[in-house]
């Protein structure tokens, strides 16, 4: 199937037909192939933010609204590192974006405050005996 429309442009109506058919009539000169209508490109509403992992590290996150990347387990595009205004770059929505300075600016402070939690030194615990079954094939 395919669009076309009257070669004598009285009527702009798009007709919908076998694409065959209508190829056929474009030579004849009857109708004209309908011109191809683009819809337009969504407008990104990216959210940013900061967040932490379980040890309280932080991390740069974005979510899109228009487009929807979003992950199951919270935001879809995550960043740590120390030069987020160069290394950081999402691409979405037929766009490509970096985070705003001022969040970039509050997580490295952010960032430049937290502290490795320090890992213990006892020993780990000993590895459970595999239990021996009777029916060993």
């Amino acid at each position: 199937m395919a669009n076309y429309v009257a070669a004598d442009a009285v009527s702009n109506e798009v007709i919908k037909m076998d694409r065959h058919l209508g190829d056929a009539m474009v030579r004849k000169g009857i109708l004209k192939p309908a011109p191809v209508v683009k819809p337009p490109k969504p407008t990104p509403q990216t959210e940013w933010g900061i967040a932490t992992y379980r040890d309280g590290k932080p991390m740069l996150v974005a979510n899109c609204r228009t487009c929807k990347h979003k992950n199951l387990n919270g935001a879809q595009f995550r960043f740590e590192g120390r030069d987020p205004e160069r290394d950081m770059l999402i691409s979405h929505c037929g766009v490509n974006e970096r985070p705003p300075i001022e969040l970039c600016l509050e997580y490295l402070q952010v960032l430049s405050r937290w502290v490795a939690p320090k890992i213990s030194k006892e020993p780990r615990p000993a590895r459970a005996q595999v239990q021996q079954h009777a029916n060993n094939f």
